[in-house]
């Protein structure tokens, strides 16, 4: 860490920084009145503006090539980075997969370790996981073949009930996620977000496929729906942070609620416990029919509304650092019940 301004800098590498979501992620750490952060950012998109409050954005090939590693532990000695942020479930996987590379660079990085993260990231490792230690999750299926689908779907109580369907592993923001009903022509013409389909059409659709694709077939949760932020050591939970998603698009969160719910937070930290995570990660769940919270998701990285948290009184991405770093920081804080609303606000560039 370098001195700046009679304070210390941290200089970060933000991973996938031209997403849409990451403005308030720069304001967040360059708000911090205890350390200067320098902020690299990396995208592999070919326009290459900067988003504002960015010190530098470097063009890296896609998270999925296998040149991304070498360009990103480039930048790590080039820039002298001190802390990765990955920022995709793409990105996450690769970087916790080559911690001790990037540790040898001279960096940190934000996530757990890759056994943890990888059996997090795929619904259908990370479902069957809590299921065979015994803890409460949705009622799902994991097909291999069309005739496993038909059944598993049928299983679940199609078509008197809508059933969820969507891949193991796509990327994250509800990617490939149809919702399987046979009649929604009530929705037909007001329908938003997660799109419908029946399962005739979708099996239709899956045997143009050059081989059966790895998926999850679940029950439909109708209840409130949370999305939980957390930070654990060693599988040991020092903050949960819940928030009902009062307005949410697919993938992230229009508009959105802290809530202290000790019956979510017991849910949480036993997930926490269970997969010993050592870093920040996300949970999405939603309550069931019969009014129970049900894990459906689990995000082992930064979630969309991470600055979200410094707003209710906890600046989780900040600790997160400062733990990834080795440096002390609060774990007594209590989150105040506030509302978080996003509005776009337009930016240009050259």
């Amino acid at each position: 860490m370098l001195t700046d301004n009679n304070k210390k800098q941290i200089r970060v590498l933000l991973g996938a920084s031209r997403g849409s979501i990451n403005l308030g992620r720069l304001e967040n750490l360059k708000s911090n009145t205890q350390y200067n952060f320098y902020i690299v950012g990396m995208d592999a998109s070919e326009n290459q503006y900067k988003l504002p409050l960015l010190d530098e954005q470097i063009k890296v090939p896609t998270a999925t090539d296998p040149n991304f590693i070498n360009a990103l532990i480039d930048i790590v000695r080039n820039r002298k980075i001190d802390v990765v942020v990955p920022n995709s479930d793409f990105e996450v996987e690769v970087v916790s997969k080559n911690k001790d590379r990037i540790n040898d660079a001279g960096a940190a990085s934000l996530c757990s370790s890759y056994e943890i993260t990888h059996s997090a990231l795929d619904k259908a490792k990370m479902l069957q996981f809590l299921k065979d230690k015994g803890f409460p999750t949705p009622k799902f299926q994991v097909p291999s073949s069309i005739e496993e689908l038909i059944n598993a779907v049928k299983l679940l109580g199609y078509p008197r009930k809508t059933v969820i369907f969507k891949p193991a592993f796509a990327g994250g923001g509800n990617r490939g996620v149809w919702l399987v009903k046979e009649d929604f022509s009530k929705d037909l013409l007001n329908a938003k977000g997660i799109p419908f389909i029946t399962l005739d059409s979708l099996v239709e659709q899956i045997k143009k496929t050059s081989h059966f694709p790895e998926t999850v077939v679940m029950e439909y949760l109708s209840g409130e729906e949370y999305s939980v932020d957390g930070l654990a050591e060693n599988g040991e939970s020092v903050y949960i942070l819940p928030r009902v998603r009062v307005a949410p698009l697919p993938g992230h969160s229009q508009e959105a609620l802290f809530k202290k719910n000790p019956e979510v937070e017991a849910y949480v930290k036993e997930i926490a416990r269970l997969f010993k995570f050592d870093s920040i990660f996300n949970v999405q769940l939603k309550y069931s029919d019969e009014g129970l919270p049900r894990v459906y998701e689990i995000n082992p990285r930064i979630s969309a509304t991470v600055a979200a948290n410094t707003g209710a009184g906890v600046d989780l991405l900040f600790f997160t650092i400062l733990k990834s770093l080795g440096l002390p920081y609060p774990k007594d804080l209590q989150p105040k019940s506030v509302r978080m609303i996003r509005f776009w606000k337009e930016f240009y560039t050259e």
